[in-house]
């Protein structure tokens, strides 16, 4: 049996996702750090939070840096990866799981732009007026003729029903 490496986990924006770039290809890079609760059964309101790193790459990353911020709640499904580092500490080799993320699931709305700093800027204003809809295109129609049906074929041989006929 081989083994599985598939990781589904929820949670909120612990900061501001961070865009990059690859130098060979130019491929979007996203790194968003997702805060998950952890809730003990032992012992009365045990609840800690963990901060797990996921990485998004490609349209996934660049749709979660467009419309995805601090604090909104997100689901993922990917893998579990692990990354290699020198320690800038006592420049040791570090190791850190972390997730690759292949979909996002955005599981509350987007507030509102202004909003979240106690500014309202919803005043009521006029919208301007839609535009005067194009005229659909007129279609000529043309007989239509049923397709001629062709002898059936296996491996370039007519089957025994249509060597019957």
């Amino acid at each position: 049996m081989s083994d599985l490496n598939h990781v589904t986990i929820s949670g909120r924006l612990g900061q501001d996702p961070e865009l990059k770039f690859t130098t060979v290809g130019n491929l979007p890079v996203c790194h968003i750090s997702l805060a998950v609760e952890s809730y003990s059964k032992t012992a009365e309101n045990n609840k800690k939070v963990i901060f797990v790193d996921v990485t998004l790459w490609g349209n996934a990353g660049l749709n979660a840096f467009k419309f995805l911020k601090k604090g909104r709640k997100v689901a993922i499904e990917g893998r579990l990866d692990i990354s290699e580092f020198l320690s800038k500490v006592d420049n040791s080799k570090q190791k850190r799981l972390k997730v690759i993320g292949e979909r996002v699931c955005y599981m509350d709305s987007a507030p509102k732009t202004g909003t979240e700093e106690g500014v309202d800027d919803t005043t009521e204003t006029e919208a301007p007026p839609a535009p005067a809809p194009a005229p659909a295109p007129e279609i000529a129609s043309a007989p239509v003729t049923p397709p001629v049906k062709k002898p059936r074929t296996y491996l370039g041989k007519k089957t025994k029903e249509d060597a019957a006929k």
